[in-house]
């Protein structure tokens, strides 16, 4: 259903569209007593239009929800903090992977992440590793085990804004238990085959 503002929209639009096309053929048929070309001045006109139909219909506005929904039904789970390494927010798939809810995990430190893995000489690794991501800034990518023998890939890296100057955290989790799964029985097979 497209209200008055889509409508009011698509006009403006349409219009700053055809302005420049109407105004280069006006100088090409000579419908206008006039000696020179209109075109640059209804391209800048055409640009105001569109800048305040952006504006003022706000436009732009529905792209956020649209990167909310696609990171909501992605697989892998998305973690994002703030520059500190504290936790802002995460996606379904991150709290499934991890087995905890999302709101228990907001406003902890990233290393909270590694809370339900059990305590193996990787994982203290990888705790200091995201402890540290927001000073040092170097990428993390780790795999580990979990109590339940899945198998979670880890990856970590500072976010930087257009300056270049670190703007938060972000961590992805994927779960490979699956891939390891096929990569054991394909190993078990060519050694039988060998056999």
């Amino acid at each position: 259903v497209v209200g008055a503002g889509g409508v009011g929209s698509a006009i403006a639009a349409s219009l700053a569209a055809a302005l420049p096309v109407v105004a280069s053929l006006a100088y090409l048929l000579n419908w206008l007593p006039l000696r020179f070309d209109l075109s640059p001045s209804a391209l800048t006109i055409s640009l105001l239009l569109l800048s305040t139909t952006v504006f003022r219909y706000r436009l732009l506005e529905s792209l956020p929800l649209a990167r909310r929904d696609v990171i909501e039904h992605l697989s892998d789970g998305i973690v994002l903090a703030d520059v500190g390494g504290v936790i802002l927010d995460l996606n379904p798939a991150a709290a499934t992977i991890l087995g905890i809810p999302a709101a228990s995990m907001r406003r902890r430190p990233l290393s909270a992440l590694l809370d339900g893995f059990p305590l193996a000489a990787e994982v203290a690794l990888c705790r200091a590793a995201l402890a540290k991501l927001g000073e040092v800034g170097e990428p993390l990518v780790s795999e580990i085990a979990t109590s339940d023998h899945r198998s979670v890939e880890l990856s970590a890296t500072l976010v930087r804004d257009p300056r270049g100057e670190p703007a938060g955290q972000c961590v992805v989790l994927r779960d490979r238990t699956e891939e390891r799964r096929f990569e054991r029985l394909v190993r078990q097979t060519q050694r039988l085959q060998t056999v």
